[in-house]
């Protein structure tokens, strides 16, 4: 009897000891964090930016080759003013009419990225036409910018990003403040914001 009650006891710990292992797997497998990567999943996203180096508006990125990425933006407006004489509204005195654009590109490339995070190198260009009407006047100002910097983007999900982007940059505006032209050139630090929904 000793003899079985021994045998019982040892097959008793050797079934233990494995239901114990088979839990404890069980439990990290269903608690420890899963490290799932959203980066450069889709190739294309499309999104809404700001920025004072390679434009604002509507934008469409696409994931090339290598590491590199192009992303184009762009918005036109519609600006007008009339102004009568009196209240009768028959005699016009100013009028003005302007379609205003602000388009660029961007050129990407991936420098470090993590899981949700990507840091990257970036060459920008943008042109846009903007106007301020007064009282019967008009300034209308036409930039080019052409900035070198850097893009962070912040993925909540596969499909969905934020970014903000920091570049020096150089601007050349071809200015006309009441029909009189000048031109103004300068280096200045840009910054830019976007979100984008990635497919």
């Amino acid at each position: 009897r000793v003899k079985v009650m021994k045998k019982l006891l040892i097959i008793g710990f050797i079934l233990l000891s494995q239901l114990l292992s088979a839990q404890d797997s069980i439990v990290y497998e269903d608690f420890l964090p899963k490290n799932v990567n959203y980066v450069n999943v889709h190739d294309n996203a499309v999104g809404l930016r700001y920025s004072d180096i390679s434009g604002k508006g509507l934008s469409f990125s696409r994931n090339i080759a290598y590491g590199f990425s192009i992303v184009i933006t762009g918005i036109l407006q519609h600006n007008e003013k009339i102004q009568w004489k009196d209240m009768s509204k028959t005699v016009i005195t100013y009028e003005s009419s302007d379609i205003l654009y602000n388009y660029g590109f961007e050129l990407g490339y991936d420098m470090f990225k993590s899981s949700t995070t990507k840091f990257c190198a970036i060459l920008g260009y943008s042109k846009s036409k903007d106007s301020k009407i007064g009282n019967n006047s008009k300034n209308i100002e036409l930039k080019t910018t052409v900035g070198l910097g850097f893009n962070f983007q912040l993925y909540i999900h596969s499909s969905f990003s934020f970014e903000l982007s920091a570049a020096y940059k150089y601007d050349d505006k071809d200015i006309q403040e009441n029909n009189t032209p000048k031109v103004e050139r300068l280096t200045n630090v840009g910054v830019g914001f976007g979100a984008k929904y990635h497919f």
